[in-house]
């Protein structure tokens, strides 16, 4: 399936989820503003902004995807589990020029929580006062992944309160990683850090 957007607004959704077998039917329950499975995705100048997801992705919710976006703001989304503006388990990701904001979630990741098999991409990308009640405040990046030039500022989590970075394969250029609350960056390994200015984080 081949989707481009550019240009809206996608807000107010609400996945409450269908409950059967000790489990929620994912689709139902993810990715309240979009749910993206086994897709081509092209999102330009997309604002997703509040939305609700009992499970993934308050905002955006991707699995088996390729998916890029660029210019879009997710503003004020809700997961009660992982990735209150975004969560995905994508072949491929690439986002650029655009901003995470005043997401929140219960597990980890209240900007975004991602995993793809190849790198993910993040460049010129700003995560600002995002909570997570877990970790990755602003970000919680768990497969390999290169940041560059993204600013991440004013979240907070228990710990990585900017960045949680699971893989050791992950490469942070000309970031700025700067008071967040609750440890700037949490890692399982050790990411790479060139020019990136990791301070005043509490």
């Amino acid at each position: 399936e081949n989707i481009e957007l550019e240009g809206v607004t996608v807000e107010g959704g609400y996945a409450d989820g269908t409950y059967t077998n000790d489990s929620y039917t994912e689709s139902e329950s993810s990715g309240a503003g979009m749910y993206l499975n086994d897709s081509n995705a092209l999102l330009r100048e997309v604002t997703f902004r509040d939305n609700y997801s009992i499970k993934y992705g308050g905002g955006l919710r991707s699995r088996i995807s390729y998916v890029e976006i660029f210019g879009c703001h997710f503003l004020n989304n809700r997961a009660d589990d992982e990735g209150g503006g975004i969560n995905f388990s994508n072949h491929t990701m690439w986002i650029e020029n655009s901003r995470f904001e005043d997401n929140s979630s219960a597990l980890a990741g209240g900007g975004g929580r991602g995993y793809t098999s190849t790198p993910t991409t993040i460049r010129n990308t700003s995560f600002l006062d995002n909570a997570s009640e877990v970790e990755g405040g602003g970000f919680y990046v768990a497969s390999a992944a290169n940041l560059e030039h993204v600013i991440v500022i004013g979240n907070s989590a228990p710990t990585g309160a900017g960045l949680s970075i699971i893989s050791s394969a992950a490469t942070l250029t000309n970031c700025t990683v700067v008071g967040n609350e609750g440890f700037g960056i949490s890692t399982r390994n050790s990411p790479t850090l060139k020019n990136t200015v990791v301070a005043l984080n509490e």
